[in-house]
């Protein structure tokens, strides 16, 4: 019987983790249409500001600021988005990996690492060659202005440091589908207008002056950009993280059932073993 009763205990269990997990699943869920409706709508936004820039650049205008460095320092950073907290399959694990056979092609060249999200900050000091030259934690998938607006900053910032910046991160596609990827902050990479026919149709007249406009837009499009690697990263995150526990519920169903079906034949075989001791016991008192 102590068999028995230890098999009902583990089913139990069992039954208290799959609640967990499939509450989990319908949390990630939620969040998960929250967030992809805010990405999906505030992608236009951010691809007509990309193509006014694209046409204000197409046009000789420049902002030397974040252009090309004239004297390079040799230093890159690299900023590794990731999540704080786990339970979200191989999320964390494929985009480090991506990271570091990213940063291995970079040769002759001093990195420096970004780290948003408390497993790239574990990751970071599993690989101190790769100094820490800030870190962003504890957004726990969340993102505000403020915090968008401060980080922003900061990468503007380093761009006086380093020659590049690049932010790794995922790429959403679909809701079982995202891949990571690298992108290019600064210095802006080579713009290229929307042709027709091989001609750039320019439909725009720039008041004051192009420079002007390009130093009040840039801004603006750098902190719209970054908001929408954050929601696009937290997207992806909450998708992986509701496939995740989708899965360990139905595991957990699967192994109920198989418990289940072995706690009733050890308790079948323990009613038979009880009825053959009553028979045998009988016959011997006659």
């Amino acid at each position: 019987m102590q068999g028995i009763k230890q098999l009902r205990h583990r089913i139990k269990s069992i039954k208290s983790t799959k609640q967990l997990t499939n509450a989990m699943d319908m949390v990630s869920a939620a969040k998960l249409r929250q967030t992809e409706r805010i990405m999906n709508a505030g992608r236009p936004y951010l691809y007509k500001m990309e193509n006014i820039i694209q046409k204000i650049m197409a046009q000789n205008a420049i902002c030397e600021h974040f252009q090309s460095k004239i004297i390079p320092s040799g230093k890159i950073l690299f900023v590794i988005l990731s999540s704080d907290k786990g339970l979200c399959g191989q999320f964390n694990i494929h985009l480090l990996d991506f990271a570091k056979k990213t940063m291995h092609g970079f040769l002759n060249k001093e990195i420096h690492l970004y780290p948003v999200g408390k497993k790239t900050l574990s990751f970071s000091k599993k690989v101190p060659e790769y100094p820490v030259y800030k870190s962003l934690i504890d957004l726990n998938g969340r993102i505000t202005l403020a915090t968008v607006h401060t980080f922003t900053n900061d990468l503007l910032n380093a761009y006086n440091i380093f020659d590049e910046i690049h932010l790794i991160s995922y790429e959403y596609v679909s809701r079982s589908k995202y891949i990571p990827r690298i992108v290019q902050f600064l210095p802006l990479p080579s713009l290229q207008p929307s042709t027709q026919d091989g001609k750039i149709y320019d439909d725009y007249i720039f008041e004051p002056n192009k420079e002007k406009i390009l130093d009040t837009l840039l801004p603006q499009y750098f902190n719209s950009k970054i908001y929408m690697l954050f929601l696009e990263q937290f997207t992806c995150l909450h998708s992986a993280r509701m496939l995740s526990m989708h899965a360990a519920t139905k595991n957990c169903t699967e192994l109920i059932s198989k418990l289940t079906l072995i706690a009733n034949k050890a308790r079948q075989a323990s009613i038979t073993k009880e009825l053959l001791e009553i028979v045998a016991g009988a016959e011997a008192i006659h």
